[in-house]
């Protein structure tokens, strides 16, 4: 049986500081597009966008980091298209092109996410720490929108 995963993290290994100051320890994440599709078609209600901000908040207090509001969502859905470490550019986000190729079915099997100026372990950690546990929370979060329609839709 192949196994499928919601995305996939690539090139997490630092360089060395030979080659460079900065952005040392950035990667790239390829979000599988049909979850991206689910993500972009599920809204988000106020108390779950808070909760999800709650947890995010929560992994970065525990890293010695603050921002109260790490993840940045497309409009009213539960897809992200930034997430932020803390309020100085250290980030994850995609680009819009990506997102709008959500809207064709015949796009590209994923959309890539990057990071921005992580200079550290602890940078890279944060920011894939937020990214994997959005993506976990939010598969949970469609599954339970869904399961709550189909009951409401036996039920009429």
């Amino acid at each position: 049986m192949k196994k499928v995963f919601p995305y996939v993290i690539e090139g997490l290994n630092p360089r060395s500081a030979s080659e460079g100051l900065g952005d040392r320890f950035n990667f790239h994440m390829f979000l599988d597009a049909n979850v991206a599709r689910d993500f972009l078609q599920t809204q988000l209600s106020a108390d779950a966008r808070k909760g999800f901000q709650r947890i995010g908040s929560d992994i970065l207090s525990n890293l010695g980091f603050r921002n109260p509001e790490p993840y940045i969502f497309e409009g009213d859905s539960i897809l992200v298209g930034q997430i932020n470490r803390g309020h100085d550019g250290k980030c994850i986000n995609t680009n819009r092109c990506a997102l709008d190729f959500l809207l064709n079915p015949k796009s590209r099997n994923y959309i890539d996410y990057h990071t921005s100026n992580l200079d550290c372990p602890a940078d890279a950690y944060a920011c894939l720490s937020l990214f994997t546990t959005w993506v976990d929370y939010a598969q949970s979060y469609c599954d339970m929108v869904k399961e709550a329609a189909a009951s409401v839709s036996k039920s009429s």
